[in-house]
């Protein structure tokens, strides 16, 4: 087995009960060399903060890292805080409301150690939803069909839909520290926008074994971006906006924001 250091991130906010079948899931993995950096962003002493201090006293500071945000700074903000405080060869994402099967680590790390040309891996997923319709809307989105490796940006709809589950990627740590979650998104489609930056660093391969079960509610953030008239429009602009004046020249930046600005009136206008 490789025993490559995996740092797992953790953003934590409001996660009531799930929060510990999150961490049973890691603490379950077949690969266990691991670290996880959990991101405490509720601002304020809740439930949450409580089961991770358990957690971390449980498997000592050393292996167990747990920052507290001074108050609600976004999901993006989390994850950036600490993967700058990871230590692994490789970054993998665990939302506290999600959770992996037993071999999820150990499948992504023996793809990426096997082609360098790979830089992020992607599974399949489970979705736990509360009704069979938004089951299937996400089994949609995230599973793709086959197993294959492949550039993003050649794909016909990157810029459509995001195939990408956040707590099923595993990538480089140098990838995702050269490209960073863009912070203070209105909409919260940094993961989508970093997976386009991402792309431009190499291949990414999707393996179609469902080694995530990822949840969905009528609370969470994504239902109720994409589920409100006209909001989905807007998130759309925004992570257009976010993917092509990445590491651009101001002017073009300028141009860009003009074009979204004249769109948006005209969304308004009717």
């Amino acid at each position: 087995m490789n025993e490559a250091l995996v740092s797992v991130i953790m953003p934590v906010y409001r996660a009531g009960a799930f929060l510990v079948d999150a961490l049973c899931s890691l603490e379950n993995q077949e690969h266990t060399q691991w670290e996880l950096i959990a991101v405490d962003d509720n601002g304020e002493e809740t439930s949450d903060r409580k089961v991770l201090e358990e957690f971390q006293h449980k498997w000592g500071e050393e292996r167990v890292q747990l920052c507290v945000q001074p108050r609600n700074l976004g999901v993006a903000n989390a994850r950036n805080t600490a993967i700058r405080q990871s230590r692994g060869k490789y970054i993998a994402f665990l939302d506290a409301d999600d959770e992996w099967a037993s071999s999820r680590l150990g499948k992504g790390i023996e793809i990426l150690e096997k082609d360098p040309e790979i830089v992020l891996v992607h599974h399949a997923v489970k979705v736990l939803a509360d009704t069979p319709e938004q089951e299937a809307r996400f089994l949609k989105w995230f599973n793709r069909g086959g197993a294959e490796k492949y550039l993003l940006r050649k794909t016909t709809d990157y810029l459509v839909e995001n195939h990408i589950c956040t707590s099923a990627v595993i990538c480089r740590r140098e990838g995702i520290r050269l490209t960073a979650l863009p912070p203070r998104m209105a909409f919260q489609l940094e993961d989508w926008v970093t997976w386009n930056h991402i792309a431009t660093l190499g291949y990414f391969y999707y393996d179609d074994e469902p080694l995530v079960h990822y949840r969905t509610y009528p609370e969470s953030f994504t239902r109720r971006t994409f589920d409100q008239p006209g909001m989905r429009e807007f998130a759309y602009l925004e992570m257009l906006f976010k993917t092509f004046s990445f590491k651009r020249p101001f002017s073009d930046i300028l141009n860009l924001s003009r074009r979204i600005l004249k769109t948006l009136w005209s969304i308004y206008r009717g």
